[in-house]
């Protein structure tokens, strides 16, 4: 097997020679001649290539300096690579996971469709759609896959666009409907043959993303939910039967006495911040680097007075 540096990993000084990560530091002292040498051999190094040099070698790997080397599966994602390198030996199986992986996105407005970005760029092919919304002008300084041409056009059939034109591997399914929890079509659609469900809905209220936690979960389909406010903003937990300790109506409590309209000002980082977190979440769930995954507490994403957004994991959300 080939070794080379981990992408999380750095060389800083050459006399001894200085390894760090942003958490570790390894300094090596090498007998005169050696520097070069390794300096190769960390490009690409394999066992038994220098027997003098075969514990130090051992230490790297123990470390986690040293990491199998990994082949892009296209040149677009050599860095995508580097970056599951950083967290596994097994990077190849991590971006295997990504391109066979199923994921169905319950509404491709403001949150859905910047996390349908970062999912694509990260190599996921195949998605479900659902969202009966048509692009409007307003959208556009939010929801960043839709273009000025695009107005009038149904969300979920240029979102399939964007999808198609990106990815050739890309199979896409939608359709250009409103949630009811009493679609066998939608239930179909969001819940069988996926691997994750992004609960993105805000119409008519958050208790739609709510009922499509509650059927993800019934149906043992890993979820997360996402939404945006003015001051505050939420991503729930990783809602996963089989890891999580509280199911979504534990962690997230609705009041039904107090209603919750759709939240109408928008500004398009707002909306950004928890797409993207969520998109994190689903990404690292479905690579399987599930040590960066939270199943048990929803995070809630705060903007100071001064303007600056702060985050904290709390164990109970009111919506």
């Amino acid at each position: 097997m080939e070794l080379s540096l981990n992408p999380a990993w750095s060389i800083r000084g050459h006399n001894p020679l200085v390894l760090s990560s942003e958490t570790s530091t390894l300094s090596i002292k090498l007998l005169p001649g050696q520097l070069a040498m390794v300096l190769e051999l960390l490009q690409g190094w394999r066992h038994g290539a220098q027997p003098d040099l075969e514990d130090l070698r051992n230490e790297l790997v123990s470390r986690g300096a040293l990491r199998p080397v990994a082949i892009s599966p296209s040149p677009g994602q050599d860095r995508q690579v580097q970056y599951w390198r950083a967290f596994t030996d097994d990077a190849g199986s991590a971006v295997s996971r990504l391109r066979a992986a199923t994921v169905a996105i319950a509404g491709v407005g403001g949150v859905g469709s910047v996390a349908l970005q970062h999912l694509v760029g990260a190599g996921v092919c195949n998605f479900r759609l659902l969202d009966a919304d048509i692009v409007d002008a307003s959208n556009l300084n939010r929801q960043f896959i839709y273009s000025a041409s695009a107005v009038g056009a149904l969300k979920v059939e240029e979102a399939r666009l964007y999808v198609t034109k990106r990815e050739s591997c890309g199979d896409v399914s939608v359709l250009a409907e409103s949630w009811n929890p009493e679609s066998s079509d939608q239930r179909r659609l969001l819940f069988r043959g996926v691997d994750f469900v992004l609960a993105a809905v805000d119409r008519p209220s958050i208790d739609s993303s709510m009922q499509i936690l509650d059927s993800a979960w019934a149906a043992g389909v890993p979820a997360v939910l996402a939404t945006v406010g003015l001051d505050r903003s939420l991503v729930s937990q990783v809602f996963d039967p089989s890891v999580s300790s509280n199911s979504p109506r534990e962690a997230l409590r609705v009041n039904p006495a107090i209603p919750r309209a759709p939240f109408l000002a928008s500004h398009g980082p707002s909306n950004t911040i928890p797409a993207t977190i969520a998109a994190d979440q689903i990404l690292h769930h479905i690579a399987g680097i599930t040590g960066r995954v939270d199943f048990q507490r929803p995070l809630v994403i705060l903007r100071s007075p001064d303007g600056a957004p702060t985050s904290t994991r709390v164990d109970q959300v009111q919506l």
